[in-house]
């Protein structure tokens, strides 16, 4: 007995070895995911796409590949809780690589199409990641999924800017290439870097189907409660952001990239700092005070009559809008139990 219950627990060395290991894999996949945005359009007119359709192609496949991300996360989530959590966040990382490699090889835009909605079907490996980082942190799990998606910011701010300098060098077919690598970086420090705690296999919990187990979380009041304040956060997040980039450029006159970065870095930065303050004061008066604070930043962007306010405003929006995502996440272990935080994470990420 005393053996077993060695096996089920990690060293402190062990969970830091871990939190490490999914942080810097975290910025693989988020730095892969951007590496190809800047120039998709044109590669799809590399592809054979007609110039006055480029613009339907590059929205239908984004567009997709998110859609079907958000139908098969609770579902990457779920199957964690049943096989393992390590497992899943493999094979979410390798089908990522695979989509990459896809693209890389596509010669037309269908195919193309094709390869982005399975990188949306690999979309698991940060909500799995999450699941995990919670299981093994206790009471630090705020911190623990703050840093997570610190690092997923570090990645997505890097992304952008090499593949747009990749791109300009060596081609537009190579940052694919370049992306799958990444992934399959990835892949290794998940398989040789992270631990999980030993569970004993649960005839009963196997038995369950994935329907089951969706049907007893939406029945949790203060788990859809959480899930509730996510698309509020969300839907803040994404209003805006389609009007940013042409506001950037009515202050510009051109390249906004520079006010829009301090964004990004924000979201790194605070990221752990959300994590730790909800594990302090508590998750729910983080994720209020979170609200208020993207609010207040998202009308100053709008108001800010130059480049410099703008980019503080900016900065200030970034910083709370992650602190909304961190808080959510961290409260999320509070409300339901451990078998089932795979499949929580899952429907929180979607």
């Amino acid at each position: 007995m005393e053996r077993n219950s060695e096996k089920k627990t990690l060293s402190q060395k062990e969970i830091r070895q871990t939190l490490f290991a999914s942080t810097v894999g975290a910025a693989c996949i988020g730095g892969s995911a951007t590496l190809v945005f800047p120039f998709l359009p044109l590669y799809l007119l590399d592809l054979g796409a007609d110039e006055s359709t480029v613009a339907l192609w590059n929205s239908v496949i984004i567009s997709g590949m998110f859609i079907m991300g958000a139908i098969v996360m609770p579902v990457w989530g779920a199957l964690a809780d049943r096989v393992g959590k390590k497992k899943m966040i493999i094979r979410s990382a390798a089908c990522l690589s695979i989509s990459y490699f896809l693209s890389y090889i596509a010669q037309s835009p269908w195919q193309l199409l094709g390869a982005r909605l399975f990188q949306g079907f690999s979309f698991g490996f940060i909500p799995v990641s999450q699941a995990l980082l919670s299981e093994i942190s206790g009471s630090h799990a705020g911190t623990a999924s703050g840093i997570l998606l610190g690092g997923r910011s570090v990645g997505t701010m890097i992304g952008p800017f090499l593949g747009g300098i990749i791109g300009s060098l060596l081609g537009l077919r190579l940052p694919f290439l370049i992306s799958g690598v990444i992934d399959l970086l990835a892949v290794f420090l998940v398989l040789f870097l992270v631990k999980e705690p030993y569970h004993e296999p649960k005839e009963k919990k196997k038995k369950e189907g994935l329907l089951v187990s969706f049907r007893k979380l939406s029945r949790n009041k203060k788990f859809m409660g959480l899930i509730l304040l996510m698309i509020i956060n969300q839907c803040g997040l994404l209003i805006v952001n389609p009007l940013i980039s042409l506001h950037v450029a009515e202050l510009t006159g051109g390249n906004g990239d520079i006010p829009l970065l301090s964004g990004l870095i924000a979201g790194a930065l605070g990221g752990p700092f959300w994590g730790r303050f909800g594990e302090h004061q508590g998750f729910m008066k983080a994720a209020m005070i979170s609200f208020a604070g993207a609010g207040v930043f998202s009308a100053l962007q709008f108001a800010a009559p130059n480049t410099f306010l703008f980019g503080a405003a900016q900065f200030g929006f970034g910083f709370f809008t992650i602190g909304g995502i961190t808080s959510i996440s961290g409260a999320v272990p509070e409300v339901i139990s451990k078998d089932e935080l795979g499949s929580a994470y899952g429907i929180n990420a979607a």
